[in-house]
């Protein structure tokens, strides 16, 4: 049986968000805060060229994003009710997240949208546009 693209897409997020949702690592004591590793870690999962609107803000091409995700806040997602919803796309597959998430040290949630492109890259998929943002209503 055919995987569906539905099924696609919320794997790839999932896996996404399991690197991304990683706590911070702690300082020694007396040591500045080392920098989050969770760019590191996602940077691979980008096109060269990719795109990231993160709350605004534009990130062209890997490295910036890789920055832009490195100084993000700690989150942690309600991840057993994200809604995902995902259509082919002539390069790919357009997926659309809808969820909760409640910055490190904060219990209120906050809603937010999230829309990833992912193309095909060989074998695997890569993410070449990427669309985040609170929603506050």
């Amino acid at each position: 049986m055919a995987t569906s693209h539905l099924d696609i897409g919320k794997q790839l997020v999932q896996y996404y968000y399991s690197i991304y949702d990683q706590p911070a690592p702690v300082p020694a004591p007396g040591q500045p805060t080392p920098p989050h590793p969770r760019g590191a870690g996602l940077a691979g999962l980008y096109k060269p060229d990719a795109l990231l609107d993160y709350e605004g803000t534009r990130c062209v091409g890997a490295a910036q994003i890789r920055a832009k995700l490195d100084e993000a806040p700690t989150v942690q997602r309600d991840t057993p009710n994200l809604s995902f919803d995902a259509q082919p796309t002539p390069s790919g597959l357009l997926v659309t997240v809808l969820g909760r998430l409640a910055l490190e040290g904060q219990t209120n949630p906050i809603t937010f949208s999230e829309v990833f492109h992912f193309v095909q890259a060989g074998p695997s998929w890569a993410i070449s546009n990427q669309i985040f943002k609170c929603v506050f209503c």
